[in-house]
């Protein structure tokens, strides 16, 4: 977020918090392009999940630090990817940007105001509080970036006390030097509030105590703008005066001072402030014209790619664009869905093999399909053209290397996914439909068993307008087998919750397959969600049975005459997928 009340150029018991760069050779412009041509796409791929709309991305050395309009643009220097040890500070930077973008629109006019009613230092209690509430919003929803921004904030928080304590911690690692600054006396109230709002730390002073109660994520999460404001004056009340940088006493604002708020607040601001003064002078640091015109390049690069791909796609689309009839899809709406674990049981077992009889023929051919796809390494796989077993009448040619035996070269597959299929189970799917349906569950299971967990895994849920089914990870003794018919469907309540679960996978893939026979509960709702939940990284698949034409409601459409079409063709849906898992 914009802040325009402190510098870089701060002066602090004998210590001037500013740094000169030396000229860049040309070996060292190169290296620093190579840099920025990995980071930047990941970086803007990183935004657009977290703020989901058109979003404008500027490097930026000459401001004090990272800074956002709250609407639609990211500012922040480039220095965080080209020094050494900075590279996951500089992207929790940037996803703090999106957090107020994302949940602050309000917040460039709620700073002005602060400062209108009380003055700059209420303005940085406020950002402080701003900057608290979208951390712990984005953490909430994007739980996979959480950590990144802890980071940010102990970097923050540790930076200029290491300068103050640097006998102290002389030969410590950072990690080592955790513990001690945690402890450490504050200097002023004010210091003690910025570590605990900043950093999460227990207060050192009794007063601080009262104010954290105004900052609690109840009071926070919650809050209106108006709210907001009321709950920054009851803190600015309670830390009362500012002292002076240096002197005893205390100092009451006036709208007629000249300027001694702003020199007491550096005080508290300066560790913020640090963040950036490691990396450039806006006076002296001016960006090299070559990174700046490179960078340039980089990001127009990257919007040709995402243009290309785009006209691929809308060329297919067009290539396969039909009539769509108007007819009723949606089924309505309910307020609430009741989620129901199912907990895997050896009583389920019998069943899901009696299950797993008829579909064998399916299952395993495709199970010896994904192996090749799953390999630790590349390698030859001898003697095993049928079957999962080595050709017995092979083992001696094997064996003596005269050849004759079956032999094919396996090549490496970096899978990391984490997929999950839920099952419509409203009353229309009643009958065989849902006995096939526990069959295509059955041969999904089967698949994502195939693999090892650190590289895939998988979990299966049934969802209507009664209740949202988890029957937890793949597995022989899974639950599923107990799906029945019932009700009505739920397809919003069940993308919420199941897109919440994917959004924490630590997994580098995320895929959600929809087996249902009839239109969601709200169309304009799946097709928001879905699209969040896409911007977010996480793409859903829908298996639609029965019908024959829909509207676009989901990013992929799949749709199939019967259900028995849907369990012939799963298997080399799963096997494209997990191809292009890279």
């Amino acid at each position: 977020m914009s802040k325009h009340v402190c510098s870089l150029h701060i002066k602090k018991k004998g210590i001037i918090m500013r740094a000169t760069r030396k000229k860049n050779t040309k070996p060292a412009i190169d290296r620093q392009v190579e840099i920025l041509k990995r980071e930047i796409p990941r970086l803007l791929n990183d935004i657009l999940i977290l703020v989901g709309k058109p979003v404008k991305l500027i490097f930026d050395p000459t401001i004090d630090t990272a800074a956002t309009d709250c609407v639609a643009e990211v500012r922040m220097g480039p220095w965080f990817f080209l020094e050494e040890g900075y590279r996951m500070v500089g992207f929790g930077t940037a996803y703090h940007e999106c957090g107020h973008i994302r949940h602050s629109p309000y917040g460039v006019d709620l700073l002005q105001r602060a400062h209108k009613q009380g003055g700059p230092v209420r303005q940085q209690l406020m950002n402080i509080v701003l900057d608290r509430k979208d951390d712990m919003l984005t953490a909430q929803d994007a739980p996979g970036f959480a950590p990144v921004l802890r980071d940010r904030l102990q970097y923050i928080c540790t930076l200029g006390m290491k300068e103050r304590y640097k006998k102290e911690l002389k030969g410590l690692t950072h990690k080592e030097s955790i513990p001690f600054l945690r402890k450490v006396v504050p200097e002023d109230i004010y210091e003690d509030f910025f570590m605990v709002a900043k950093w999460h730390r227990r207060p050192k002073i009794r007063r601080t105590f009262r104010a954290k109660k105004y900052m609690t994520r109840r009071q926070l999460l919650s809050a209106s703008p108006d709210r907001l404001c009321w709950l920054v004056e009851q803190i600015h009340r309670v830390l009362g005066d500012v002292p002076h940088d240096g002197e005893c006493g205390s100092y009451e604002w006036r709208p007629s001072d000249d300027g001694g708020v702003e020199k007491a607040f550096a005080q508290m601001a300066y560790i913020a402030a640090c963040q950036q003064a490691r990396f450039g002078d806006p006076e002296h640091g001016e960006t090299d014209v070559e990174i700046h015109n490179e960078i340039e390049k980089i990001i127009q690069n990257n919007l040709s790619q995402g243009r290309a791909g785009s006209l691929q796609q809308l060329e297919k689309f067009l290539k396969t664009w039909g009539i769509t009839h108007p007819g009723t899809l949606s089924v309505g709406e309910v307020d609430e869905v009741e989620i129901r674990k199912i907990k895997q049981h050896a009583k389920y077992t019998q069943e899901y093999l009696t299950l797993l009889g008829p579909v064998r023929h399916l299952v395993d051919p495709l199970k010896k399909r994904l192996r090749l796809l799953d390999s630790p390494k590349s390698f030859t796989l001898y003697g095993q053209d049928e079957g999962d077993e080595i050709d017995d009448d092979e083992v001696a040619n094997i064996a003596l290397n005269i050849g004759g035996y079956f032999m094919t070269e396996v090549d490496v597959r970096d899978i990391n996914a984490e997929i999950h299929l839920a099952i419509d189970c409203s009353g229309s799917m009643s009958g065989e439909k849902v006995k096939t349906a526990k069959q295509i569950a059955i041969l999904f299971s089967e698949a994502i068993q195939t693999f090892n967990t650190a590289d895939c895994v998988g979990s299966v849920w049934g969802y209507s307008s009664e209740a949202i089914y988890d029957f937890g990870e793949v597995s022989q003794s899974s639950g599923l087998v107990t799906l029945e018919g019932e009700a009505g469907n739920s397809d919003t309540h069940l993308l919420r919750h199941v897109g919440a679960c994917l959004a924490r996978s630590t997994k580098r893939r995320k895929i959600l397959f929809v087996l249902c026979d009839d239109g969601p509960d709200c169309i304009t709702g799946v097709q928001r969600i879905s699209n969040q939940l896409l911007s977010r990284g996480i793409l859903v698949i829908h298996l639609l049975v029965g019908v024959h034409a829909a509207p676009k409601m989901y990013p992929i459409e799949l749709l199939f005459l019967k259900m028995e079409d849907c369990l012939k063709e799963l298997g080399d849906v799963l096997e494209t997928v997990l191809k292009h898992m890279k």
